[in-house]
């Protein structure tokens, strides 16, 4: 007779080889803003996957990549593990926020972060976007935490049909011109 803990573990190895199993044969990502990211990591980082500047270039994408990158931690279940809930809002340290965008590194299509300054650049940016009301900035024992605000999440979710759009098109193959 086998014993309860084996047969415990039989049955989670069986769990997990199923769900592994669908998982890899889905096509359909679970988290369509995760996938979406992961997509256009080169677009965010303001250049094309050969390393080329393009759309705004690295410093025209920062704000809108440091608030993509909070709203993506407020969104993703896995993500907000590592932040902390204040009042009715989830709040992200600067370090919390650099591992979300460091986790792409081990995303496909590109296997490169999401590029994020160090700390006192972050810090600065932060402090720039909540004069406009973008995100909200509290310091708890020596932490700076931070969330996007409504007006933030609002901007984040106008972001994300531009984002696609660029990078749908960006990827068209060039047009011939044929000499007549």
């Amino acid at each position: 007779m086998q014993s309860s803990c084996s047969l415990v573990a039989k049955c989670l190895f069986l769990s997990f080889t199923t769900c592994y199993r669908s998982l890899s044969e889905s096509k359909q990502p679970d988290n369509p803003l995760l996938s979406l990211i992961a997509k256009t990591v080169p677009l965010l980082n303001g250049r094309d996957s050969d390393g080329n500047s393009i759309f705004l270039g690295p410093q025209g994408t920062k704000i809108p990549r440091y608030l993509l990158l909070v709203f993506l931690a407020k969104s993703t279940p896995t993500f907000k593990l590592l932040g902390k809930r204040l009042g009715d809002s989830d709040y992200f340290t600067l370090y919390a926020i650099g591992k979300v965008a460091e986790s792409f590194k081990s995303i496909k299509p590109w296997h490169i972060p999401v590029h994020y300054d160090r700390t006192k650049v972050a810090k600065r940016i932060y402090e720039m976007v909540a004069k406009d009301g973008y995100v909200d900035i509290k310091k708890v024992a020596g932490d700076m935490l931070i969330t996007t605000t409504q007006r933030g999440d609002e901007l984040c979710e106008g972001l994300l049909p531009d984002l696609i759009t660029y990078a749908t098109l960006s990827e068209m193959a060039p047009v011939k011109v044929l000499n007549c």
